[in-house]
């Protein structure tokens, strides 16, 4: 059995994205850190849009101008098999995340029970894209004590939520805008993957997807609009994620706080027809373009829900999903709605809804502060559990 916990604690020791390779420590499997420069900054909002109720240097920047966002490095999982160059694997993370810490294990679970390798790529203004003032908790203590100031009745207000809270609720529009940025560069990826251009993978390697949370989002609006046929035979297994926006959750004191996750929702699903007819550019990335559609049809709207569903109906072999029971974020019963209301939207793709026997919450799934011995061998137990079952899935021809 793969132990969860140990593995966590000797890969957040070994990881670093600075290296260019890293060998893991008793394992043939390496990491292998690439860097990226995007081609799409220029979508995001400019200096005018690019408000912020803090007056710092990093806020008052316009979102397409900040450099950690445009230039990133990306870490692949490389299993010592000869084939592979033939699969790969992106997982993407979920909302708000500044740590790739819990995903390690996952990468090298999956690279290493699939022989596929793995790919780590950061969503656009998380993880490593993010400005370090963004992660610096006194200034983000300073944010958040502002944000209760001005919004007393606010719930779930926190230095870790500070940031995106901030960002989400002065311009809702820059959670489709940076979703499609990292939309474009996941594009742009497969092709050099497919094109045999990237230095690891042989022409024509297959990309699959193990998708969290608001990257199962994403990833569903990629293979829905399967751009060049790029994604025509992937697979993607989703996890803690699938529902339309509208079946989403977001406040957390990890993720969003009330009243910036009120904003968000109230835009893209009460007001978004509305708001993007009195924006040119919106209007135009959204109605015009493949992803703009799918996009429209995923938040769970009356709009393009026909599309939504026929589009599911045909993709049904190729996604596969795990929901949790107690998950508030995006909630057992969000999913099954999504998929699976009544005949008319029986989409007939797979998901299962457990329930682990241990505490666990939608960020933290398989908990690793416990010294409780019965519940170390139980997340250890049902982290195998679900990523031998990914596994398979993912590695079936």
């Amino acid at each position: 059995m793969f132990d969860y916990i140990n593995e966590y604690k000797i890969l957040n020791k070994t990881f670093n994205l600075l290296s260019d390779e890293i060998q893991i420590p008793n394992s043939d499997t390496k990491i292998i850190n690439f860097t990226f420069r995007s081609s799409y900054s220029n979508m995001l909002p400019g200096i005018y849009d690019s408000i912020s109720f803090l007056s710092d240097d990093n806020f008052s920047i316009a979102d397409k101008n900040i450099p950690e966002n445009k230039t990133f490095r990306y870490s692949i999982f490389r299993p010592n098999y000869e084939d592979a160059d033939k699969k790969v694997i992106l997982l993407m993370h979920g909302l708000n995340e500044r740590s790739w810490a819990k995903y390690l294990p996952w990468a090298k679970y999956l690279a290493e029970k699939t022989k596929n390798s793995v790919i780590l790529f950061p969503i656009s203004f998380h993880m490593n894209r993010t400005p370090f003032s963004w992660r610096n908790s006194r200034e983000m203590n300073q944010l958040s004590s502002l944000r209760k100031k001005l919004f007393p009745k606010v719930k779930e207000n926190s230095f870790i939520n500070a940031a995106l809270s901030d960002r989400l609720q002065s311009n809702p529009k820059r959670f489709f805008l940076s979703g499609l940025e990292s939309y474009y560069e996941i594009i742009e990826l497969s092709k050099k993957i497919k094109s045999g251009n990237h230095s690891l993978f042989a022409k024509n390697a297959q990309i699959n997807f193990f998708s969290y949370s608001i990257g199962a989002f994403l990833t569903e609006l990629l293979l829905m609009a399967n751009p060049a046929n790029l994604f025509q035979k992937s697979k993607a297994f989703l996890f803690c994620g699938g529902a339309t926006m509208k079946r989403m959750n977001g406040t957390s004191r990890f993720i969003l706080d009330s009243k910036a996750d009120a904003t968000l929702t109230k835009f893209f699903t009460r007001r978004f027809s509305k708001k993007i007819k009195k924006d040119k550019k919106l209007y135009s990335l959204i109605k015009n373009t493949k992803a703009g559609v799918y996009f429209y049809s995923m938040l769970g709207t009356k709009k393009y829900k026909k599309l939504r569903i026929e589009r599911f109906k045909k993709l049904n072999k190729q996604i596969k999903i795990i929901g949790l029971k107690n998950d508030k974020i995006i909630p057992a019963k969000g999913i099954k709605k999504t998929y699976d209301k009544n005949k008319k939207s029986k989409t007939g793709i797979n998901y299962k809804i457990l329930n682990f026997p241990f505490s666990y919450t939608h960020e933290n799934p398989f908990p690793v502060k416990n010294n409780n011995k019965r519940t170390v061998d139980l997340v250890n137990h049902y982290f195998n559990f679900v990523f031998d079952y990914a596994s398979s899935f993912l590695s079936e021809n």
